[in-house]
This record gives C-alpha cells, sequence and structure tokens, in this order.
C-alpha cells in the first residue's frame, strides 16, 4: 500500500478515512479472480462483490457531482455497468476517486451541501437535507466500510484468499486493540 501525502502535507482525518477504505478495496479486488468478483453468494448475499463495488462508486460519484449540481443525490446508481464485472475498471474509478479525495481543499471539505435520497421503501418519497461535504464523506466512508464487510462473506463463500480484518469499523479495530 503506498503513503499518501497530499500537497499539504496532510490529511484531513475524512478523506483519510476514505483513502483508507478505497485502499481496502482495492486490496481486495487485487486477490479476486474475475469468476469470484462476480459471485453470488446465494442464499446469504445476493448480490456479487462487484455489484457491491459499483454500489461503493456510485456513492462517491454522487459526492463527486455535487459540485456541478449542489445535491449530493445517493439515488442515481448505475447499475449493470461494467464495473460490475470488470474488476480492473473499478481499481481505476478508485485510484480517480483517491486523486480527487487528495485534491479537495479545506474550503470545500468544510463547505455546505444539500444530500437528496429516498426515504420510503413503500412508494418514492425522497427527502432532502442539508449537510456539509466533511460529513458525507465519513457517510460514505463508513457505508463503504458496511458493504466491505458483506464483500468479506462473499469472498470467503467462494473461497478467496483475503485480510480477514476488513471490514472492521474504526470502534471495532479500536476495540480489538485496546482488548489485547
Amino acid at each position: 500500500m503506498m503513503t499518501i501525502i497530499n500537497r499539504n502535507n496532510e490529511l484531513n482525518l475524512s478523506v483519510l478515512a476514505n483513502i483508507e477504505v478505497i485502499d481496502q478495496s482495492i486490496a481486495l479486488l487485487t486477490l479476486l479472480t474475475e469468476q469470484q468478483y462476480v459471485y453470488k453468494a446465494l442464499p446469504y448475499l445476493e448480490s456479487s462483490i462487484g455489484e457491491h463495488t459499483r454500489h461503493n462508486i456510485d456513492l462517491y460519484i454522487a459526492l463527486m457531482s455535487q459540485r456541478d449540481s449542489g445535491v449530493v443525490d445517493y439515488d442515481v446508481r448505475h447499475r449493470g455497468s461494467s464495473v460490475e464485472i470488470d474488476s480492473e475498471q473499478a481499481i481505476t474509478q478508485f485510484e480517480k476517486i483517491k486523486r480527487w479525495l487528495l485534491d479537495l481543499d479545506k474550503h470545500t471539505i468544510e463547505s455546505n451541501t444539500a444530500v437528496k435520497t429516498e426515504v420510503s421503501i413503500n412508494q418514492k418519497r425522497c427527502a432532502i437535507l442539508q449537510s456539509t461535504i466533511e460529513r458525507e464523506l465519513i457517510f460514505v466512508s463508513s457505508h463503504t466500510t458496511h458493504h466491505l464487510a458483506l464483500m468479506k462473506v462473499a469472498a470467503i463463500c467462494c473461497e478467496a484468499t483475503i485480510d480477514m480484518n476488513m471490514g472492521y469499523a474504526p470502534a471495532t479495530t479500536t476495540y480489538q486493540r485496546e482488548s489485547r
């Protein structure tokens, strides 16, 4: 894993958290065969590692796109895209996201944004909330960690050799370190 230093020689903690989960994602993808990447661990998981990866990338794209629209819309999904079946494309996308993260300046990170998301499973209902880019960076990092945990289950089911420490929340890893 490479050491990342931005132009200011320091990383915002929310940016660092995202770099960590992206690095975990890339590390996982480099260990998988293409068959493992698209494997669905039914009945335990209905989505492949590729589909979970695409979902994580979609969240970052939504966050990156807010610069043009002023709204982070987490409901824009690219289901069925080639990223779901091609891990090399996913790695390329993650590398682009890392570059975007490293280029974020303090003003942008602290800026306000609107967030639009569906909130009902029974009918289409969307909430629009006020947030900050930093808060959304933290959300995306946490959500990506959650999906890494699901991806870990899929990887185990298809007998992939993986890092068993991936997919843990920061508070869980702190607990594990302190309880040793």
